[in-house]
């Protein structure tokens, strides 16, 4: 971000705000001092990595990861199971992210989290 602050003080940058760059939105909230940067969130909230294990996850975080999902109220049980596990996978498919099946930073961010 002191890259883009330096560009926009020393008025070398001359494209409009907010601008979207591989599917992430630059805008002028970026570079308020007080801003702090979604992956820096989900990296506080989301501190363990979900995917399919024996035993299964549990908690409240695969909850959330459930309902970022768009889990029907009536599904989100908090495990992650083998249907969980499909819908981490087709997600990060249609969102050209690596297939592995893991709720991690990126999967995390991706969601908005």
């Amino acid at each position: 971000m002191d890259s883009f602050r330096d560009l926009i003080n020393k008025n070398k940058w001359n494209l409009s705000l907010p601008l979207t760059v591989r599917n992430v939105v630059i805008s002028k909230e970026l570079f308020s001092d007080d801003y702090v940067p979604p992956a820096l969130i989900s990296a506080e909230a989301n501190e363990r990595v979900l995917f399919l294990t024996k035993p299964m996850m549990k908690g409240e975080d695969v909850k959330r990861l459930q309902r970022a999902l768009g889990f029907p109220e009536g599904r989100i049980d908090g495990i992650f199971g083998k249907e969980t596990d499909k819908a981490v996978r087709d997600f990060q498919r249609a969102n050209g992210l690596k297939i592995d099946g893991r709720a991690g930073p990126a999967t995390w961010a991706e969601l908005g989290y």
